[in-house]
Protein backbone atom coordinates (compact mmCIF):
# COMPACT_ATOMS: atom_id res chain seq x y z
CA UNK A 1 0.00 0.00 0.00
CA UNK A 2 1.19 3.58 -0.19
CA UNK A 3 2.56 5.75 1.68
CA UNK A 4 0.23 7.31 4.44
CA UNK A 5 -1.17 10.67 3.68
CA UNK A 6 -1.74 12.61 6.85
CA UNK A 7 -4.79 12.83 8.91
CA UNK A 8 -7.41 15.77 7.99
CA UNK A 9 -9.26 17.63 10.18
CA UNK A 10 -12.44 15.86 11.02
CA UNK A 11 -10.76 12.19 11.00
CA UNK A 12 -11.37 9.93 13.90
CA UNK A 13 -7.81 9.56 15.79
CA UNK A 14 -9.13 6.60 17.74
CA UNK A 15 -11.04 3.34 16.62
CA UNK A 16 -11.98 1.10 19.31
CA UNK A 17 -8.67 -0.32 19.91
CA UNK A 18 -7.33 1.14 17.04
CA UNK A 19 -5.24 4.54 16.79
CA UNK A 20 -5.37 5.84 13.07
CA UNK A 21 -1.80 6.77 11.57
CA UNK A 22 -3.24 8.62 8.55
CA UNK A 23 -4.79 8.15 5.17
CA UNK A 24 -4.15 5.46 2.66
CA UNK A 25 -6.91 6.13 0.08
CA UNK A 26 -10.34 7.28 -0.01
CA UNK A 27 -13.19 5.69 -2.13
CA UNK A 28 -17.04 5.93 -3.27
CA UNK A 29 -17.44 3.67 0.24
CA UNK A 30 -15.05 4.76 2.54
CA UNK A 31 -11.82 5.86 3.57
CA UNK A 32 -9.11 3.08 3.93
CA UNK A 33 -6.75 4.22 7.29
CA UNK A 34 -3.17 3.48 8.47
CA UNK A 35 -3.42 2.11 12.16
CA UNK A 36 -1.62 0.19 14.68
CA UNK A 37 -3.55 -2.19 16.48
CA UNK A 38 -1.01 -2.89 19.18
CA UNK A 39 2.84 -2.58 19.48
CA UNK A 40 4.54 -2.33 16.05
CA UNK A 41 1.31 -3.90 14.30
CA UNK A 42 -0.14 -1.88 11.23
CA UNK A 43 -3.17 -2.61 9.77
CA UNK A 44 -5.21 -0.92 7.00
CA UNK A 45 -8.85 0.31 8.25
CA UNK A 46 -11.50 0.87 5.76
CA UNK A 47 -14.18 2.87 7.31
CA UNK A 48 -17.72 3.42 5.79
CA UNK A 49 -18.41 7.35 5.35
CA UNK A 50 -20.05 8.99 7.57
CA UNK A 51 -22.58 9.98 5.19
CA UNK A 52 -23.83 6.82 4.05
CA UNK A 53 -23.44 4.83 7.64
CA UNK A 54 -27.27 6.06 7.65
CA UNK A 55 -28.37 4.29 4.50
CA UNK A 56 -29.38 0.44 4.32
CA UNK A 57 -27.61 -0.18 0.75
CA UNK A 58 -24.41 1.43 1.75
CA UNK A 59 -24.31 -0.90 5.04
CA UNK A 60 -25.73 -3.92 3.00
CA UNK A 61 -22.59 -3.39 0.40
CA UNK A 62 -20.38 -3.10 2.95
CA UNK A 63 -21.16 -5.68 4.28
CA UNK A 64 -21.14 -8.16 1.07
CA UNK A 65 -17.43 -6.76 0.81
CA UNK A 66 -16.64 -8.27 3.90
CA UNK A 67 -18.63 -11.19 3.23
CA UNK A 68 -16.23 -11.33 -0.09
CA UNK A 69 -13.01 -11.03 1.42
CA UNK A 70 -13.73 -13.71 4.00
CA UNK A 71 -14.49 -16.36 1.15
CA UNK A 72 -11.38 -15.91 -0.49
CA UNK A 73 -8.07 -17.64 0.24
CA UNK A 74 -5.50 -15.07 2.05
CA UNK A 75 -3.16 -15.86 0.21
CA UNK A 76 -3.92 -14.14 -2.93
CA UNK A 77 -5.90 -10.73 -0.89
CA UNK A 78 -5.20 -8.62 2.15
CA UNK A 79 -6.38 -10.82 5.00
CA UNK A 80 -9.74 -9.47 7.17
CA UNK A 81 -8.44 -9.16 10.56
CA UNK A 82 -11.68 -8.01 12.51
CA UNK A 83 -15.08 -5.89 11.55
CA UNK A 84 -17.56 -3.72 12.62
CA UNK A 85 -20.49 -3.51 10.18
CA UNK A 86 -23.48 -3.31 12.39
CA UNK A 87 -22.19 -1.11 14.50
CA UNK A 88 -22.67 2.76 14.62
CA UNK A 89 -19.24 3.01 12.95
CA UNK A 90 -18.99 0.16 9.93
CA UNK A 91 -15.39 -0.58 9.72
CA UNK A 92 -13.21 -3.79 8.43
CA UNK A 93 -9.53 -3.98 9.61
CA UNK A 94 -7.22 -5.84 7.37
CA UNK A 95 -3.51 -7.06 7.24
CA UNK A 96 -1.78 -4.13 5.87
CA UNK A 97 0.36 -4.74 2.53
CA UNK A 98 3.99 -3.20 2.65
CA UNK A 99 4.19 -2.44 -1.05
CA UNK A 100 2.94 -0.12 -4.01
CA UNK A 101 -0.11 -0.80 -6.16
CA UNK A 102 0.82 -1.63 -9.43
CA UNK A 103 -0.18 1.52 -10.79
CA UNK A 104 1.76 3.05 -8.61
CA UNK A 105 4.19 1.17 -9.62
CA UNK A 106 4.26 1.44 -13.17
CA UNK A 107 3.76 5.49 -12.70
CA UNK A 108 7.13 5.76 -10.64
CA UNK A 109 9.15 3.14 -12.70
CA UNK A 110 7.71 2.55 -15.79
CA UNK A 111 6.11 -0.49 -17.43
CA UNK A 112 7.19 -4.32 -16.18
CA UNK A 113 9.23 -6.49 -18.60
CA UNK A 114 10.55 -9.86 -19.48
CA UNK A 115 10.37 -12.09 -16.61
CA UNK A 116 8.67 -9.20 -14.49
CA UNK A 117 5.64 -9.21 -16.03
CA UNK A 118 5.56 -13.25 -17.00
CA UNK A 119 5.39 -13.33 -12.72
CA UNK A 120 3.21 -10.64 -12.67
CA UNK A 121 0.71 -12.79 -15.23
CA UNK A 122 0.72 -16.20 -13.11
CA UNK A 123 0.52 -14.21 -9.90
CA UNK A 124 -2.56 -12.19 -10.80
CA UNK A 125 -4.31 -15.34 -12.87
CA UNK A 126 -3.39 -17.38 -9.62
CA UNK A 127 -5.36 -15.08 -7.22
CA UNK A 128 -8.13 -14.38 -9.92
CA UNK A 129 -8.34 -18.13 -10.04
CA UNK A 130 -8.86 -18.38 -6.71
CA UNK A 131 -11.48 -15.70 -6.11
CA UNK A 132 -13.18 -17.42 -8.45
CA UNK A 133 -12.89 -20.59 -6.83
CA UNK A 134 -14.68 -19.70 -3.81
CA UNK A 135 -18.05 -18.31 -6.17
CA UNK A 136 -16.73 -14.73 -5.77
CA UNK A 137 -16.64 -12.06 -9.09
CA UNK A 138 -14.06 -9.35 -8.38
CA UNK A 139 -15.82 -6.60 -11.15
CA UNK A 140 -13.40 -4.10 -10.45
CA UNK A 141 -10.29 -5.54 -11.44
CA UNK A 142 -7.70 -2.93 -12.30
CA UNK A 143 -3.66 -1.72 -11.40
CA UNK A 144 -4.78 0.12 -8.72
CA UNK A 145 -6.66 -3.25 -6.69
CA UNK A 146 -3.43 -5.20 -7.06
CA UNK A 147 -0.27 -4.56 -4.72
CA UNK A 148 2.53 -5.78 -5.38
CA UNK A 149 3.32 -7.11 -1.54
CA UNK A 150 7.00 -8.80 -0.53
CA UNK A 151 5.49 -12.43 -1.09
CA UNK A 152 3.40 -11.54 -4.44
CA UNK A 153 0.67 -9.66 -5.67
CA UNK A 154 -2.41 -9.28 -3.50
CA UNK A 155 -5.64 -8.15 -4.92
CA UNK A 156 -7.60 -5.95 -3.03
CA UNK A 157 -11.06 -4.16 -2.76
CA UNK A 158 -14.11 -6.18 -2.75
CA UNK A 159 -16.23 -3.12 -2.79
CA UNK A 160 -18.49 -3.98 -5.85
CA UNK A 161 -18.11 -7.92 -5.73
CA UNK A 162 -20.81 -10.10 -5.69
CA UNK A 163 -21.27 -14.04 -5.24
CA UNK A 164 -22.09 -15.64 -8.43
CA UNK A 165 -25.28 -16.74 -7.08
CA UNK A 166 -26.45 -13.00 -7.15
CA UNK A 167 -25.21 -12.95 -10.54
CA UNK A 168 -28.72 -14.22 -12.10
CA UNK A 169 -30.08 -10.95 -12.46
CA UNK A 170 -28.64 -7.49 -13.25
CA UNK A 171 -27.44 -4.84 -10.71
CA UNK A 172 -29.71 -1.67 -10.90
CA UNK A 173 -28.02 1.89 -10.99
CA UNK A 174 -26.25 0.96 -14.01
CA UNK A 175 -22.75 -0.38 -15.01
CA UNK A 176 -20.51 -0.95 -11.66
CA UNK A 177 -16.45 -0.93 -11.88
CA UNK A 178 -13.88 1.81 -13.56
CA UNK A 179 -14.85 2.54 -17.48
CA UNK A 180 -11.14 1.64 -18.95
CA UNK A 181 -11.28 -1.95 -17.17
CA UNK A 182 -14.82 -2.98 -17.83
CA UNK A 183 -15.98 -5.94 -20.22
CA UNK A 184 -18.20 -5.07 -22.94
CA UNK A 185 -21.27 -6.96 -21.36
CA UNK A 186 -20.76 -4.88 -18.29
CA UNK A 187 -21.97 -1.56 -20.32
CA UNK A 188 -25.18 -3.47 -21.32
CA UNK A 189 -28.32 -5.29 -19.16
CA UNK A 190 -26.29 -8.48 -18.89
CA UNK A 191 -24.98 -9.42 -15.46
CA UNK A 192 -21.36 -9.97 -15.18
CA UNK A 193 -19.84 -13.06 -14.39
CA UNK A 194 -16.18 -14.55 -14.12
CA UNK A 195 -15.84 -13.51 -17.84
CA UNK A 196 -15.37 -10.10 -17.34
CA UNK A 197 -12.75 -10.23 -14.62
CA UNK A 198 -10.90 -12.28 -17.35
CA UNK A 199 -11.31 -8.79 -19.81
CA UNK A 200 -10.44 -6.88 -16.76
CA UNK A 201 -7.21 -9.12 -15.66
CA UNK A 202 -5.79 -8.97 -19.60
CA UNK A 203 -6.63 -5.02 -19.51
CA UNK A 204 -4.33 -4.77 -16.29
CA UNK A 205 -1.61 -6.81 -17.90
CA UNK A 206 -1.73 -4.47 -20.85
CA UNK A 207 -1.10 -1.41 -18.35
CA UNK A 208 1.47 -3.21 -16.80
CA UNK A 209 3.38 -3.51 -20.33
CA UNK A 210 2.93 0.10 -21.34
CA UNK A 211 1.62 2.06 -18.97
CA UNK A 212 -1.59 2.38 -20.91
CA UNK A 213 -5.34 0.30 -20.84
CA UNK A 214 -6.57 -1.41 -24.28
CA UNK A 215 -8.99 1.08 -24.96
CA UNK A 216 -7.03 4.43 -23.77
CA UNK A 217 -8.27 6.08 -20.67
CA UNK A 218 -9.84 9.46 -22.10
CA UNK A 219 -13.38 10.62 -22.14
CA UNK A 220 -15.60 7.73 -20.82
CA UNK A 221 -17.45 7.72 -23.78
CA UNK A 222 -14.77 7.03 -26.65
CA UNK A 223 -13.48 4.49 -24.21
CA UNK A 224 -17.27 2.76 -23.76
CA UNK A 225 -17.17 2.91 -27.50
CA UNK A 226 -13.83 1.45 -28.05
CA UNK A 227 -14.48 -1.18 -25.59
CA UNK A 228 -17.58 -2.20 -27.54
CA UNK A 229 -16.32 -1.84 -31.35
CA UNK A 230 -12.88 -1.56 -31.38
CA UNK A 231 -10.04 -4.39 -31.31
CA UNK A 232 -7.61 -3.91 -28.04
CA UNK A 233 -3.91 -2.43 -28.47
CA UNK A 234 -2.00 -5.22 -26.70
CA UNK A 235 0.89 -2.29 -25.48
CA UNK A 236 4.14 -4.00 -24.83
CA UNK A 237 3.26 -7.72 -24.97
CA UNK A 238 4.67 -10.13 -26.96
CA UNK A 239 4.74 -13.84 -27.66
CA UNK A 240 2.60 -15.89 -25.58
CA UNK A 241 0.75 -13.00 -23.25
CA UNK A 242 -0.12 -11.24 -26.02
CA UNK A 243 -2.01 -13.86 -27.58
CA UNK A 244 -3.46 -15.01 -24.24
CA UNK A 245 -4.51 -11.22 -23.53
CA UNK A 246 -6.15 -11.61 -27.13
CA UNK A 247 -8.19 -14.02 -25.93
CA UNK A 248 -8.90 -12.17 -22.65
CA UNK A 249 -10.12 -9.32 -24.74
CA UNK A 250 -13.01 -10.51 -26.80
CA UNK A 251 -15.86 -9.23 -27.20
CA UNK A 252 -18.21 -12.69 -26.30
CA UNK A 253 -17.42 -13.27 -22.96
CA UNK A 254 -18.35 -17.48 -23.66
CA UNK A 255 -15.01 -17.06 -26.20
CA UNK A 256 -12.99 -16.13 -23.02
CA UNK A 257 -10.86 -18.74 -21.07
CA UNK A 258 -11.16 -19.45 -17.55
CA UNK A 259 -8.92 -17.91 -15.29
CA UNK A 260 -8.34 -21.37 -14.53
CA UNK A 261 -6.78 -22.03 -17.86
CA UNK A 262 -5.18 -18.78 -17.83
CA UNK A 263 -3.18 -20.09 -14.77
CA UNK A 264 -2.40 -23.47 -16.89
CA UNK A 265 -1.04 -21.86 -19.74
CA UNK A 266 0.72 -19.46 -18.14
CA UNK A 267 3.11 -22.06 -16.13
CA UNK A 268 3.14 -23.91 -19.54
CA UNK A 269 1.86 -27.06 -18.46
CA UNK A 270 -1.11 -27.64 -20.47
CA UNK A 271 -2.93 -29.63 -18.23
CA UNK A 272 -0.54 -31.98 -18.92
CA UNK A 273 1.38 -33.91 -16.05
CA UNK A 274 4.71 -33.51 -16.86
CA UNK A 275 8.31 -31.96 -15.70
CA UNK A 276 8.99 -28.18 -15.85
CA UNK A 277 12.16 -26.85 -15.37
CA UNK A 278 12.54 -23.76 -13.75
CA UNK A 279 13.85 -20.67 -16.13
CA UNK A 280 17.57 -20.22 -15.60
CA UNK A 281 18.46 -17.14 -13.17
CA UNK A 282 17.81 -14.06 -14.92
CA UNK A 283 21.35 -12.80 -13.84
CA UNK A 284 25.00 -13.56 -14.11
CA UNK A 285 26.85 -14.95 -10.94
CA UNK A 286 30.32 -14.42 -12.38
CA UNK A 287 32.12 -11.40 -10.76
CA UNK A 288 32.73 -8.66 -12.96
CA UNK A 289 35.21 -5.57 -12.61
CA UNK A 290 32.77 -3.69 -14.49
CA UNK A 291 29.41 -1.61 -12.81
CA UNK A 292 26.78 -4.07 -12.65
CA UNK A 293 23.71 -2.76 -14.67
CA UNK A 294 20.03 -3.08 -13.85
CA UNK A 295 19.15 -6.69 -13.75
CA UNK A 296 17.19 -6.53 -16.45
CA UNK A 297 19.66 -5.51 -19.00
CA UNK A 298 21.72 -8.61 -17.90
CA UNK A 299 21.44 -11.28 -20.28
CA UNK A 300 20.34 -14.83 -18.83
CA UNK A 301 23.26 -17.83 -18.44
CA UNK A 302 21.79 -20.95 -18.93
CA UNK A 303 23.58 -23.58 -17.24
CA UNK A 304 24.40 -26.88 -19.14
CA UNK A 305 21.57 -29.07 -18.91
CA UNK A 306 21.32 -31.87 -16.28
CA UNK A 307 23.83 -29.69 -14.28
CA UNK A 308 23.05 -29.15 -10.80
CA UNK A 309 22.53 -25.52 -11.78
CA UNK A 310 19.16 -26.58 -13.69
CA UNK A 311 16.92 -27.37 -10.47
CA UNK A 312 13.50 -29.53 -11.65
CA UNK A 313 10.31 -29.78 -10.04
CA UNK A 314 10.68 -33.12 -7.49
CA UNK A 315 8.68 -35.94 -8.49
CA UNK A 316 7.26 -35.60 -4.84
CA UNK A 317 5.48 -32.17 -6.09
CA UNK A 318 4.23 -33.39 -9.29
CA UNK A 319 2.43 -35.66 -7.39
CA UNK A 320 1.28 -33.41 -5.09
CA UNK A 321 0.08 -31.81 -7.90
CA UNK A 322 -1.65 -34.40 -9.78
CA UNK A 323 -3.26 -35.48 -6.63
CA UNK A 324 -5.06 -31.34 -6.02
CA UNK A 325 -5.59 -31.71 -9.70
CA UNK A 326 -7.66 -34.71 -9.73
CA UNK A 327 -9.69 -33.09 -6.55
CA UNK A 328 -10.50 -29.76 -8.47
CA UNK A 329 -7.93 -27.46 -7.53
CA UNK A 330 -6.13 -27.24 -10.20
CA UNK A 331 -5.59 -23.52 -9.94
CA UNK A 332 -4.11 -24.11 -6.33
CA UNK A 333 -1.93 -26.86 -7.49
CA UNK A 334 -0.40 -24.58 -10.47
CA UNK A 335 0.52 -22.09 -7.54
CA UNK A 336 1.83 -25.00 -5.22
CA UNK A 337 4.12 -26.03 -8.95
CA UNK A 338 5.25 -22.33 -9.11
CA UNK A 339 5.95 -22.03 -5.65
CA UNK A 340 8.31 -25.12 -5.64
CA UNK A 341 10.20 -24.24 -8.50
CA UNK A 342 11.01 -20.65 -7.54
CA UNK A 343 11.92 -21.66 -3.59
CA UNK A 344 14.30 -24.21 -5.47
CA UNK A 345 15.68 -21.78 -7.81
CA UNK A 346 16.50 -19.29 -4.86
CA UNK A 347 18.18 -22.22 -2.60
CA UNK A 348 20.61 -22.89 -5.49
CA UNK A 349 21.27 -19.11 -5.87
CA UNK A 350 22.16 -18.56 -2.29
CA UNK A 351 24.45 -21.73 -2.61
CA UNK A 352 25.93 -20.24 -5.41
CA UNK A 353 26.26 -16.72 -4.44
CA UNK A 354 27.71 -17.15 -0.87
CA UNK A 355 30.83 -19.33 -0.19
CA UNK A 356 31.14 -21.42 2.90
CA UNK A 357 32.06 -18.95 5.72
CA UNK A 358 31.32 -15.75 3.50
CA UNK A 359 33.47 -12.66 3.11
CA UNK A 360 37.09 -13.13 5.19
CA UNK A 361 37.36 -9.16 5.51
CA UNK A 362 34.26 -7.51 4.72
CA UNK A 363 35.39 -3.66 3.95
CA UNK A 364 33.87 -1.42 6.53
CA UNK A 365 30.31 -0.33 5.99
CA UNK A 366 29.44 -3.38 4.24
CA UNK A 367 28.27 -6.90 5.91
CA UNK A 368 29.31 -9.94 4.57
CA UNK A 369 26.81 -11.47 1.89
CA UNK A 370 24.69 -14.19 3.72
CA UNK A 371 25.83 -13.80 7.42
CA UNK A 372 22.96 -11.80 8.54
CA UNK A 373 20.72 -13.45 10.69
CA UNK A 374 16.87 -13.85 10.42
CA UNK A 375 14.61 -12.12 12.89
CA UNK A 376 10.88 -11.01 13.26
CA UNK A 377 9.44 -7.90 11.37
CA UNK A 378 10.53 -5.55 14.51
CA UNK A 379 7.79 -2.50 15.26
CA UNK A 380 7.99 0.25 12.40
CA UNK A 381 8.07 4.06 11.94
CA UNK A 382 6.19 5.50 9.39
CA UNK A 383 7.28 4.30 6.13
CA UNK A 384 9.04 6.40 3.29
CA UNK A 385 8.75 5.90 -0.25
CA UNK A 386 12.10 6.34 -2.28
CA UNK A 387 13.19 6.03 -5.40
CA UNK A 388 17.39 6.60 -6.59
CA UNK A 389 18.30 8.15 -9.78
CA UNK A 390 18.66 4.90 -11.53
CA UNK A 391 15.18 3.68 -10.96
CA UNK A 392 15.60 1.42 -8.39
CA UNK A 393 12.25 1.76 -5.55
CA UNK A 394 12.71 1.18 -1.90
CA UNK A 395 10.58 1.58 1.37
CA UNK A 396 12.46 2.93 4.73
CA UNK A 397 11.35 3.27 8.21
CA UNK A 398 13.13 3.72 11.05
CA UNK A 399 13.31 1.22 13.81
CA UNK A 400 15.06 2.48 17.30
CA UNK A 401 17.97 4.17 18.37
CA UNK A 402 20.60 4.12 21.19
CA UNK A 403 23.84 3.63 22.18
CA UNK A 404 26.12 0.26 22.25
CA UNK A 405 29.39 -0.16 24.40
CA UNK A 406 32.38 -1.38 22.79
CA UNK A 407 35.71 -1.53 24.02
CA UNK A 408 34.37 0.63 27.05
CA UNK A 409 33.48 3.22 24.65
CA UNK A 410 29.75 4.06 23.58
CA UNK A 411 28.85 4.31 19.94
CA UNK A 412 25.29 5.96 19.01
CA UNK A 413 23.52 3.76 16.47
CA UNK A 414 19.98 3.72 14.64
CA UNK A 415 18.58 0.59 13.09
CA UNK A 416 16.01 0.78 10.45
CA UNK A 417 14.42 -1.02 7.85
CA UNK A 418 15.21 -1.20 3.78
CA UNK A 419 12.39 -3.17 1.82
CA UNK A 420 12.63 -3.84 -2.13
CA UNK A 421 8.98 -2.41 -3.22
CA UNK A 422 10.44 -3.92 -6.72
CA UNK A 423 9.92 -7.49 -8.29
CA UNK A 424 13.42 -7.93 -9.16
CA UNK A 425 16.39 -8.08 -7.24
CA UNK A 426 17.88 -4.11 -6.78
CA UNK A 427 21.42 -2.71 -5.36
CA UNK A 428 21.46 -2.86 -1.63
CA UNK A 429 21.68 0.67 -0.87
CA UNK A 430 22.33 2.28 2.34
CA UNK A 431 20.69 5.66 2.27
CA UNK A 432 19.72 6.29 5.97
CA UNK A 433 22.16 8.54 7.27
CA UNK A 434 22.45 9.43 11.74
CA UNK A 435 22.21 12.60 12.78
CA UNK A 436 22.42 13.38 16.44
CA UNK A 437 22.46 16.21 18.58
CA UNK A 438 25.24 18.57 18.66
CA UNK A 439 26.04 18.64 22.28
CA UNK A 440 26.27 14.84 22.10
CA UNK A 441 28.73 14.77 18.83
CA UNK A 442 32.29 12.94 19.11
CA UNK A 443 34.94 15.32 20.84
CA UNK A 444 36.88 17.09 18.19
CA UNK A 445 35.06 15.38 15.50
CA UNK A 446 33.59 17.58 12.77
CA UNK A 447 29.79 17.56 13.05
CA UNK A 448 27.88 18.72 9.66
CA UNK A 449 24.82 20.16 9.43
CA UNK A 450 21.93 19.60 6.39
CA UNK A 451 19.53 21.63 5.26
CA UNK A 452 16.22 20.29 5.99
CA UNK A 453 17.18 18.62 9.53
CA UNK A 454 17.44 20.99 13.07
CA UNK A 455 20.26 23.52 13.40
CA UNK A 456 21.00 21.44 16.48
CA UNK A 457 21.73 18.15 14.61
CA UNK A 458 24.26 17.41 12.50
CA UNK A 459 26.05 14.14 11.37
CA UNK A 460 29.53 12.66 11.68
CA UNK A 461 31.37 9.77 9.95
CA UNK A 462 29.24 6.48 10.35
CA UNK A 463 29.28 3.28 8.75
CA UNK A 464 26.45 0.65 7.65
CA UNK A 465 25.79 -2.99 8.32
CA UNK A 466 23.22 -5.72 7.55
CA UNK A 467 22.11 -6.68 11.01
CA UNK A 468 19.32 -9.07 9.76
CA UNK A 469 17.10 -10.71 7.04
CA UNK A 470 13.71 -9.71 8.44
CA UNK A 471 9.99 -11.53 7.99
CA UNK A 472 10.47 -14.69 5.67
CA UNK A 473 12.48 -12.43 2.98
CA UNK A 474 15.54 -13.94 1.11
CA UNK A 475 19.24 -13.22 2.37
CA UNK A 476 21.43 -10.65 0.17
CA UNK A 477 22.43 -11.24 -3.17
CA UNK A 478 25.72 -11.26 -4.74
CA UNK A 479 25.43 -10.02 -8.57
CA UNK A 480 28.27 -9.17 -10.35
CA UNK A 481 30.59 -9.15 -7.07
CA UNK A 482 27.78 -6.20 -5.48
CA UNK A 483 25.28 -6.74 -3.00
CA UNK A 484 21.79 -6.77 -4.07
CA UNK A 485 18.22 -6.93 -2.23
CA UNK A 486 16.04 -9.81 -3.03
CA UNK A 487 12.95 -9.18 -5.23
CA UNK A 488 10.03 -8.12 -2.54
CA UNK A 489 12.65 -8.86 0.49
CA UNK A 490 13.50 -6.99 3.91
CA UNK A 491 16.48 -6.33 5.63
CA UNK A 492 17.27 -4.66 8.68
CA UNK A 493 20.18 -1.98 8.67
CA UNK A 494 22.24 -0.25 11.64
CA UNK A 495 24.39 3.12 11.10
CA UNK A 496 26.65 3.58 13.68
CA UNK A 497 29.40 6.37 14.26
CA UNK A 498 32.92 5.82 13.85
CA UNK A 499 34.04 7.80 16.78
CA UNK A 500 32.58 7.05 20.56
CA UNK A 501 30.24 10.01 21.73
CA UNK A 502 29.57 11.92 24.89
CA UNK A 503 27.69 10.03 28.25
CA UNK A 504 24.10 9.95 28.85
CA UNK A 505 22.90 10.05 25.11
CA UNK A 506 19.20 8.62 24.17
CA UNK A 507 17.16 7.97 21.54
CA UNK A 508 15.56 11.69 21.35
CA UNK A 509 19.08 12.86 21.13
CA UNK A 510 19.19 10.89 17.23
CA UNK A 511 17.41 11.51 14.33
CA UNK A 512 17.53 9.26 11.08
CA UNK A 513 17.51 11.15 7.54
CA UNK A 514 17.83 11.02 3.89
CA UNK A 515 19.58 13.67 2.22
CA UNK A 516 21.90 12.24 -0.31
CA UNK A 517 21.25 13.62 -3.97
CA UNK A 518 20.70 10.05 -5.47
CA UNK A 519 17.62 10.27 -3.48
CA UNK A 520 16.79 13.18 -2.59
CA UNK A 521 17.29 15.56 -5.73
CA UNK A 522 16.94 19.26 -3.86
CA UNK A 523 19.18 17.69 -0.79
CA UNK A 524 16.65 18.36 1.86
CA UNK A 525 17.25 16.40 4.37
CA UNK A 526 13.99 13.85 5.06
CA UNK A 527 13.27 12.84 8.32
CA UNK A 528 12.01 9.25 9.54
CA UNK A 529 10.46 8.98 12.96
CA UNK A 530 10.88 6.36 15.09
CA UNK A 531 7.86 4.42 16.10
CA UNK A 532 6.08 5.26 19.62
Amino acid sequence: MPEAEPLRPGDPVRLGPYRLLGRLGEGGQGVVYLALAGPGRQVALKLLHTRLTGNPQARHAFARELAAAQKVDPFCTARVLAADVEGDVPYIVSEYIHGLSLKRMVEKWGPRKDTQLHRLAIGTATALAAIHKVGVVHRDFKPSNVLLGPDGPRVIDFGVARAMDLMTAPSSGGPIGTPAYMAPEQFSNTPADTSADVFAWASTLVYASCGEPPFGDDSISTVINRILHVDPDLGGLTGGLRELAAACLVKDPRSRPTAEQLVLDLIGSGGQERELPVPPPPVSLTPSASPAPPVSQVPAVRPPAGSAAQPTVSRAEIRAVQRAQRRGGRAKAGLLLLAGALSGALALGAVMAWPSGGEQNPRPGRTAAGTAPAEAMPKLGPVMELSSTDGYGYTLAAVKGGTEEIGGDEYAYIDYMIANVQEQPVPLEKPGDLFLSRDKAPEGVPCAPQPGAPADRCTVGNATTVRAVLGDSQPIMMIDGEEHMAAGSSYLLRVRTLDPVAKGLTEADLGLYVWEVRFVADRMARHLEFPE
